[in-house]
């Protein structure tokens, strides 16, 4: 049967029925084409730096080269850092700490720890076990299954079962912590994120990128755009800016389509920005809407409920959770969304 498609509020295309996103790059028209600004100003602004700027000045450009370095200044570091804690943690007070580590890696790294600690520090015994076992997916999940009401014990239990691959004790539990756990993962990796660039000179020349590309413009809102397809991306190109959809874990496809954009185009530009996810999770029970949409801050679309988060927006279907994440230029944003919004959602799963 094929999919009956409707436009949301947000502008996506979804599945009515299930809620699936079957189309979410359609052209932004949140930020004008216009700017109010020379383009000396433009280039001072501090969110948009050349692409060659950023890579050239790194030690490392990728994420294998900087787990290898870190996995080795790791081992001494955490010895130093575990023998004064050992010894101040319980006696000293947290400002005490806060100048420790401020000595060690200045006010930034200081306020990494302090956060990390007051983190800690604010979960449950059985919050701090599923943070370890798990790390933040874990603490999601478990947070997840004890709002819909399972013991919190079990939880914690089957999570190890399925970190460590043993047999639970407690089946039920155990499939719910697996069909949640997958279904994180699985949101992760297919979610669709729309990066940004822009030019760092000038604009961009349409005419000469529709010659480039031989492609026909198209127009919407004044708004010329072209639409091509590169690396197998997406890639919507304006005068002033260019979105590019992907899916998680291809940024190093995403950089290498700007650095192709940037020579075919003949212009500078920037390094690539993730600005939005689209996520999707499959929830292991039925959501109750109508209780949902009466006792949190959230409004009632039909066969869905809309909650507002902190950087997010959940479309909260019986069974499926959309969500479309404010990355601010950090793919993290999307665990600690989903570790936001999950929990309040499974307060309202139906009981079997």
């Amino acid at each position: 049967m094929p999919k009956k498609k409707v436009r949301t509020s947000e502008g996506f295309i979804v599945d009515e029925e299930s809620g699936e996103v079957l189309d979410d790059t359609a052209i932004d028209f949140e930020h004008p084409e216009y700017r109010a600004y020379s383009y000396e100003e433009y280039r001072r602004k501090a969110h948009y730096e050349p692409i060659q700027k950023v890579y050239g000045d790194r030690l490392c450009v990728d994420d294998e080269v900087a787990e290898r370095i870190v996995s080795q200044i790791i081992p001494g570091l955490v010895e130093i850092i575990k023998v004064y804690l050992r010894k101040s943690l319980c006696s000293a007070d947290r400002d005490e700490v806060y100048r420790f580590f401020s000595s060690l890696w200045g006010n930034v790294g200081a306020e990494i720890v302090r956060g990390v600690i007051e983190k800690r520090l604010s979960m449950s015994l059985p919050e701090s076990q599923a943070y370890d076992l798990a790390g933040l997916d874990g603490l999601t999940v478990f947070r997840c299954l004890k709002n819909a009401g399972l013991d919190e014990s079990s939880v914690v239990e089957a999570i190890k079962s399925f970190i460590e691959g043993f047999e639970p004790r407690d089946s039920y539990t155990y499939t719910l912590v697996r069909d949640l756990f997958t279904s994180i993962r699985n949101g992760k990796q297919s979610a669709l994120i729309r990066w940004i660039s822009k030019p760092i000179d000038n604009v961009i020349d349409m005419d000469y990128a529709v010659r480039v590309f031989s492609v026909e413009p198209k127009k919407l809102r004044n708004v010329v755009y072209l639409v091509v397809k590169i690396r197998g991306l997406g890639v919507q190109i304006t005068s002033t800016k260019i979105d590019i959809s992907s899916r998680y874990g291809e940024e190093s496809i995403v950089i290498e389509t700007i650095d192709h954009l940037s020579r075919r185009l003949g212009i500078e530009l920037s390094k690539p920005i993730p600005m939005i996810a689209t996520v999707i999770v499959k929830m292991p029970f039925k959501i109750n809407l109508q209780t949902l949409s009466r006792f949190e801050n959230a409004s009632p679309q039909g066969n869905r409920v809309k909650i507002m988060g902190q950087g997010y927006t959940a479309l909260v279907y019986p069974s499926t959770i959309n969500m479309y994440i404010n990355l601010a230029g950090t793919l993290d944003r999307i665990g600690v969304a989903l570790a936001q919004a999950l929990p309040t959602v499974c307060t309202y799963a139906e009981k079997k």
